[in-house]
């Protein structure tokens, strides 16, 4: 333990030195103190130390590369894979009773060709989304505590069965009382090969950091939303702020052509979710704007053209018939 314990203490001593003398680690050095918190050879309060000096710090995009790095020696490789699977990062917390749209939007995208694989904390006790209680309440999942991964073309994968060494690390948000790193690393995780991913940030300055560390990762294209709650959900009758990973300056989408949707208060995520898939309204065009950038980036059409397919495949009946109920 001497010799991690040395370590760990010149890794606290680097990020967290004060606003003048603290550094950036380097992708290695982001990988071994990684590598050290996630194989418990560092005692707690060392732990809480670095994830705490960390935040104040603020990372950079090869210390979050690093710290994947790390994690993703965790799980099984995956590089001889097809890359079939559109990723959409359901790690956040959400808006307090309005329940999110992704597992409708999931359903249009996959009713329309696209693979979708859904990737969650089920067991977060933080979020405020319901994607747990929508995805059991379609049939998606047998059970939050106990999801499996399902076929084709909709998956549903839980942080506590892909990364548990990272669900122990994000776990430690309310001894703290502030979100660590830990939060962001559960977005940037690929426990399987994907085609394009979406994934969400909260605040304004993760936006670029995090879309550069995609790229660091990956060749593959991915897209970071900034959103209210951290999903990866556009709005209707909004603009929405985006970072892609293939590009050097942020950028919006703008779907002010749909129709802004009333806030509600103490949805059902599950009946929310289904109202969608029926085409009532304004679930439906909450559906369609979450959609719509998938579809977007996927077949590389004009926004107004994408929601125009989720539209369709509301109105034909080929979403709800990919609900399991």
């Amino acid at each position: 333990m001497a010799y991690y314990g040395e370590r760990v203490h010149r890794y606290i001593k680097a990020v967290g030195a004060g606003q003048k003398r603290a550094r950036a680690l380097t992708r290695e050095e982001a990988r071994e103190a990684m590598t050290i918190l996630i194989e418990d050879r560092a005692t707690p309060e060392q732990v809480g130390a670095f994830l705490l000096a960390l935040r104040m710090k603020g990372e950079t995009a090869d210390e979050l590369a690093g710290f994947v790095d790390a994690l993703r020696t965790t799980f099984p490789a995956h590089e001889n894979s097809e890359r079939s699977w559109i990723d959409i990062d359901c790690h956040g917390d959400g808006h307090k009773g309005r329940a999110s749209l992704l597992p409708a939007a999931a359903c249009i995208v996959a009713s329309l060709g696209h693979p979708v694989l859904l990737r969650a904390d089920l067991g977060s006790s933080t979020a405020r989304h319901g994607i747990a209680s929508a995805l059991e309440g379609l049939g998606l999942i047998s059970h939050p505590a106990r999801p499996a991964l399902a076929k084709p073309p909709i998956a549903v994968i839980d942080l506590r069965e892909y990364c548990p060494p990272l669900k122990r690390l994000v776990d430690l948000r309310p001894l703290f009382g502030v979100r660590t790193v830990a939060q962001t690393l559960m977005k940037l995780l690929d426990p399987l090969p994907s085609r394009l991913r979406l994934v969400g940030v909260f605040h304004a300055p993760y936006l670029e950091s995090t879309a550069r560390a995609l790229a660091i990762l990956s060749d593959m294209p991915a897209v970071c939303v900034q959103a209210l709650g951290g999903l990866p959900e556009a709005a209707p009758g909004k603009i929405t702020r985006i970072a892609q990973s293939n590009a050097t300056e942020t950028a919006s989408l703008d779907l002010r052509f749909l129709p802004l949707s009333p806030n509600a208060d103490g949805e059902d995520p599950a009946e929310i979710n289904l109202a969608a898939l029926r085409g009532e309204s304004p679930a439906q065009e909450r559906a369609i704007a979450a959609a719509a950038p998938l579809l977007h980036f996927a077949e590389n059409i004009s926004l107004k053209s994408a929601a125009s397919r989720a539209e369709d495949a509301i109105g034909s009946g080929r979403a709800l018939k990919l609900v399991r109920k």
